[in-house]
């Protein structure tokens, strides 16, 4: 393989900005929020809004939380650190 045959330009799949790698894209994502390496805020993480691990697309990219503080419902909290990105939880009344 030459140099010319490779190509960094990025990957475009259904609307995504697809990175290599997840550790890669993890990265590309708090570059998307201008947060610099190592000053995110204390218990949250980046994620990708469409639920693919490798986009990085800005329109794609948030900021949640992942860790619960304490307070009242620790367990909901728990739950709700465990759900994928779209996903859901029935509640009783």
């Amino acid at each position: 393989m030459t140099a010319e045959e490779l190509s960094f330009e990025p990957v475009h799949v259904d609307g995504c900005t697809l990175a290599p790698t997840p550790s890669m894209a993890r990265t590309m994502r708090f570059k998307q929020l201008g947060i610099a390496r190592g000053r995110q805020p204390v218990g949250t993480t980046v994620d990708a809004s469409c639920g693919n691990p490798l986009c990085y697309a800005a329109e794609h990219v948030l900021l949640r939380r992942w860790k619960s503080f304490g307070g009242k419902w620790p367990p909901l909290a728990t739950k709700l650190a465990r759900l994928s990105v779209g996903g859901f939880l029935d509640l009783p009344d």
